[in-house]
């Protein structure tokens, strides 16, 4: 009887064996005769990266599992997933604004378009975007890592999307994938290109509105920054809401789909070296 035997990520293997069928093994069986099945994803590290000598498999687990930058700051997980979930209260917090918007609350519209800044920049960098004094209105160790970070020449600070980016660009760099993984990778990178423009036009518009006194945030140019506002963060997060943008493939939640795909193991008949 066939057993399948799957390593998690953080091993990056996958082994089916034949063994006795009156017992299930809980670890595959050391004989390779038992062998049947294998793959795995590369381990080789890439000979361009000098300085931390990463693998296939290091960029996987620093998107999908545990990124070490995520977890000097105190975040759990790896980017792909902090990535998504940020952009989601992003969107949540533009669309919370425009109905405050309709319904005329001023001071809502303010606290939303606020902690929305504070999810594009991060804790330190959006202090630099408001006005001295400011409350985040957000709890600030979700927001430790921005969005965007800050490209500001003196105080410069990747945010989750270049840091995403980054892997992606060394992944695909890096010895061990198949054909059709490196378009992927190197897809997806440009899709979060895409996003980037987006969100920092979103962070544009976000910054508009709050150096406007509190009198004016539903006067008509008001709400055309945040109506444009809604708009990009909408095409950035699910690739929806601005035709003109064909060229973009579904956001935020199309890399956030298909980087799982960059994990497949190709699984191959077995045979003894």
């Amino acid at each position: 009887m066939l057993y399948p035997i799957v390593k998690k990520l953080l091993t990056g293997q996958l082994l089916i064996t034949e063994e006795d069928g009156s017992i299930v093994p809980v670890v595959p069986s050391v004989n390779q005769a038992d062998w049947r099945y294998y793959g795995a994803i590369s381990s080789v590290p890439n000979p361009h990266d000098t300085m931390h000598h990463f693998s296939v498999l290091d960029h996987l687990r620093h998107l999908l599992a545990l990124d070490p930058n995520l977890r000097a700051v105190g975040l759990a997980g790896g980017l792909q997933a902090l990535l998504y979930r940020n952009s989601l209260q992003v969107q949540r917090l533009a669309a919370s604004a425009q109905v405050a918007s309709s319904s005329g609350d001023e001071v809502q519209v303010y606290q939303q378009t606020v902690r929305l800044l504070a999810y594009l920049d991060g804790t330190t960098q959006v202090q630099g975007d408001l006005p001295a004094g400011t409350p985040l209105f957000v709890d600030p160790n979700t927001i430790r890592i921005g969005l965007l970070g800050s490209n500001s020449a003196h105080d410069r600070a990747d945010g989750l999307i270049d840091q995403t980016m980054g892997e992606l660009a060394a992944l695909a760099d890096s010895p061990g994938l198949t054909q059709s993984q490196h378009t992927l990778a190197l897809q997806l990178e440009a899709e979060l290109g895409l996003v980037k423009q987006m969100l920092e036009q979103a962070r544009l518009d976000a910054k508009q509105l709050i150096t406007r006194p509190l009198d004016q945030w539903l006067s008509p140019p008001s709400q055309m920054l945040l109506a444009d506002l809604v708009k990009q963060v909408n095409l950035a997060v699910t690739g929806q809401g601005a035709p003109v943008m064909a060229t973009s493939k579904g956001g935020v939640a199309w890399v956030s789909t298909h980087t799982q795909s960059l994990a497949e193991i190709l699984v191959m008949p077995y045979s003894a070296p």
